[in-house]
């Protein structure tokens, strides 16, 4: 049986809730970041799980989450590959639709130039460094991931 194991991670966590001034601003980075990783835990449990594999960590019912998700796969090569690819394409969709929605909301409010657009263009296009790893097992570390 192929199969591998995911570990899938986003940052600089801290950088980005470090930029809160107020207790709201450090709750609402907080949330951008779980609904991040939930984006793109969710799109590799639905592979996984078409797969035989399964996310293993964490609990996607959980209201908050880790910065960090672990998955077995039930693929490896190729196939494990693409599941993380996806994952990133998951994450970065996300992460437009939310500062899409924040800068129609906020030009709708306030007078913004060309100057501004571009600064708030910089700041979203480069935020998020995506990490993960694929470690591929043989059957004999199916149910031990401890041993992989």
């Amino acid at each position: 049986m192929s199969d591998s194991l995911l570990i899938f991670t986003i940052s600089p966590v801290q950088d980005f809730i470090i930029q809160a001034r107020r207790a709201h601003d450090l709750w609402a980075g907080s949330q951008i970041l779980v609904e991040l990783i939930r984006a793109a835990a969710q799109n590799v449990e639905r592979a996984a799980t078409k797969n035989g594999g399964k996310l293993i960590y964490p609990a996607l019912s959980q209201a908050s989450l880790p910065n960090i998700f672990v998955a077995r796969l039930g693929v490896d090569g190729d196939a494990a590959t693409q599941i993380a690819r996806d994952a990133e394409t998951a994450l970065n969709e996300r992460w437009t639709k939310l500062h899409a929605s924040a800068r129609a909301r906020l030009e709708a409010k306030i007078a913004v130039d060309d100057r501004w657009k571009q600064i708030w263009d910089d700041q979203v296009t480069r935020q998020w460094e995506i990490y993960w790893s694929i470690f591929s097992a043989t059957s004999t570390h199916a149910s031990d991931y401890a041993s992989w």
